[in-house]
């Protein structure tokens, strides 16, 4: 009678078995949104990347590159280069460029060619989303920014791309939370010592309507335009 009581019964375990992996999603779900609602835990705030030599698209990857001006081939070779041998490149007194616009084309071509930038050179690729960023509260999007610059700062030479740069980067119609992540990304770049071998690109589909803080020396200084 007492072995009855704890036999072992297959069909109850199958039953109850949907309600346990319902209670343990729900679970997951509320700790989620617990930590979002903390300052966003939900997402992190680490800085999303790629190891070094890891990007494997290369330039012949990128569709049209011999159809675009000679100004923006020239530009494309010579931040390969500053990335590939930095010292090398600033002997010829050249200063190893801040930041880049990647003009026309698709937001997928601006993309790879980034990523081709990067593999070319061999350097470690880093992401930052100005869409995602900018819907985060202040401390995490702070911290995202500084964390992403500091770690490519570590291990450069190194390439950011700043992705979706006209989500915060235009004057007009801006949020707060637009203009400050602005801020964060102008003073990340204004601190940057050429000698740090850090290149920045970013992708834009309207380079003419771009605070003017975010272009000129120590910023966004070049353009390659993508035909």
């Amino acid at each position: 009678m007492e072995n009855a009581m704890y036999t072992h019964d297959p069909g109850r375990t199958a039953r109850y078995l949907p309600l346990g992996l319902f209670l343990g999603l729900l679970g997951w779900t509320a700790m989620r949104a617990l930590g979002r609602r903390r300052g966003g835990g939900g997402l992190s705030d680490r800085p999303r990347r790629t190891g070094r030599g890891t990007p494997t698209v290369t330039l012949e990857d990128v569709a049209g590159i011999r159809e675009w001006t000679e100004e923006s081939r020239d530009s494309l070779g010579d931040i390969i280069w500053s990335l590939r041998n930095p010292k090398e490149y600033q002997r010829t007194g050249k200063a190893i460029p801040k930041g880049v616009l990647l003009v026309g084309g698709s937001d997928r071509e601006r993309r790879l060619l980034a990523k081709a930038i990067a593999g070319e050179a061999g350097v470690p690729f880093f992401v930052l989303s100005g869409s995602e960023l900018a819907e985060l509260p202040d401390k995490p999007r702070v911290s995202r920014v500084d964390k992403l610059f500091e770690q490519a700062r570590r291990e450069a030479p190194s390439v950011v791309f700043v992705e979706d740069l006209d989500s915060f980067g235009r004057n007009e119609g801006t949020d707060r939370n637009r203009r400050q992540l602005r801020i964060s990304v102008m003073m990340r770049m204004s601190a940057l010592d050429p000698r740090d071998a850090v290149v920045v690109l970013a992708s834009t589909s309207h380079p003419d309507e771009l605070d003017r803080g975010l272009l000129g020396p120590l910023r966004f200084e070049r353009r390659i335009v993508l035909r």
